[in-house]
């Protein structure tokens, strides 16, 4: 308990983490604290942990120290997920998956199998949490394959309601598509026309710039792909994008990604249409 009255939530993230690396039975005790069944505090340590990460991303250098010790940091976070609220879950969550999506390395595959699990299952993660954390796992580039492979995740992602989702939800599911279109083409097994649906649909739904900005890079690093190129071409996107056009949009520079978006799927016609003849 004298441990944990160090954790001062107004405490700037900076001195959280010197003061942790200096004591790491100070990392113990919080994690040792959610096994407790106390609701609130469950919630306060979590709030403590997940505001650091958020506003240092050097003080996931705390759980690398902590990993090599080495403390169980998946048992207690895990425990969270499978007893807590709503909102305690989807911080444990994140934390969970920033944490192996961070230092990949102290993690086997079949801990992001057994966690990818835990954060599907019914009842544990909201929607929006869920894909959050698989989001932060895909940050492993090594693992991208495997993850996008796994029961409910590319559903996850690609079959989503866009008349109910939210602009954050919408955004973290292009996020995850941006980080798999770095990947090699033929390495990770997509369904490439649904994958394109989606994000013409998206494109043509949301009205946000950050949004629409994220998907039309999606849609050119997926350009390099020879499928997804066939999929852009014959499904209409070029249409979709130079629409966009007409759209009133804070930042001028949305109209320079729109044409140039627009003039290299052109270019995509254009030799498809030369191919074919």
């Amino acid at each position: 308990a004298s441990l944990l009255k160090l954790l001062d939530a107004g405490e700037p993230a900076l001195k959280l983490k010197t003061m942790i690396m200096g004591n790491c039975d100070i990392l113990r005790a919080a994690l040792g604290a959610l096994s407790a069944q106390e609701g609130k505090v469950t919630q306060w340590v979590l709030v403590v942990l997940y505001d650091m990460l958020r506003e240092d991303c050097s003080c996931f250098a705390i759980w690398s120290r902590a990993l090599q010790q080495p403390i169980d940091i998946k048992t207690p976070l895990l425990s969270v997920m499978q007893r807590a609220d709503t909102f305690s879950a989807d911080k444990a969550a994140w934390i969970l998956c920033a944490v192996m999506g961070h230092h990949s390395s102290f993690f086997s595959d079949q801990d992001v199998k057994e966690v990818v699990e835990a954060v599907q299952r019914q009842g544990a993660c909201s929607d929006l949490g869920a894909l959050e954390a698989i989001v932060n796992l895909l940050k492993t580039a090594s693992r991208r394959a495997l993850i996008w492979k796994l029961p409910g995740v590319a559903d996850r992602v690609v079959s989503i309601d866009l008349q109910g989702a939210s602009s954050q939800y919408l955004y973290r599911c292009i996020f995850a598509l941006w980080m798999l279109s770095f990947e090699p083409e033929g390495a990770i097994f997509f369904k490439e026309e649904e994958v394109i649906v989606k994000i013409r649909d998206i494109i043509k739904a949301s009205s946000s710039e950050k949004v629409v900005r994220l998907a039309l890079t999606v849609l050119r690093n997926f350009l390099t792909h020879k499928v997804f190129a066939e999929q852009v071409v014959e499904l209409g996107v070029l249409e979709v994008v130079q629409a966009l056009e007409y759209e009133k949009w804070r930042d001028s520079d949305m109209y320079d990604d729109i044409r140039d978006m627009s003039s290299q799927i052109s270019l995509k016609v254009q030799e498809m249409s030369n191919f074919d003849r």
